[in-house]
């Protein structure tokens, strides 16, 4: 898994895209606009890939009615298709089967799907950590 160096990070800019009432910048929420506008989380997602200073993205959302879930991911797979930066998609549903909408675009579009936002947050951090430490190995510098 390849990750893009780090920059520094600069606003998002969705201005256009986004109702007035939501605010284009890192971290990007969209409220409950996606329900209702759910083309909104596939342009939300190209933005931040676009951004080089973002590096992963995590994506959160309730658990819905079952054609809503295969809607939202059928954005992450369009919004992905040909991205290195990896993304982790999270259901709020620990206790709850994966449905065959999320669990067949997933497998088959590498998309990473956890159940706990938390955990999914622990995991891309040591993702970044992980690769922090592999650019600067192969740069000959610190692994801090």
């Amino acid at each position: 898994m390849t990750f893009p160096n780090s920059v520094r990070p600069k606003p998002v800019s969705l201005t256009a895209s986004l109702p007035a009432y939501l605010l284009p910048h890192n971290p990007l929420d969209l409220g409950t606009a996606s329900a209702f506008q759910p083309d909104l989380l596939r342009i939300g997602i190209e933005a931040l890939l676009a951004d080089p200073a973002i590096s992963s993205i995590l994506v959160c959302f309730p658990l819905a009615a079952e054609s809503i879930d295969a809607i939202w991911m059928q954005m992450v797979v369009k919004a992905t298709a040909g991205s290195e930066k990896p993304l982790v998609y999270t259901l709020h549903s620990e206790g709850v089967p994966l449905r065959e909408t999320v669990n067949r675009p997933k497998m088959q579009h590498r998309t990473i799907i956890h159940r706990s936002p938390e955990r999914a947050i622990r995991a891309l951090a040591r993702l970044n950590r992980f690769n922090k430490q592999r650019v600067a190995v192969a740069d000959g510098g610190d692994d801090e």
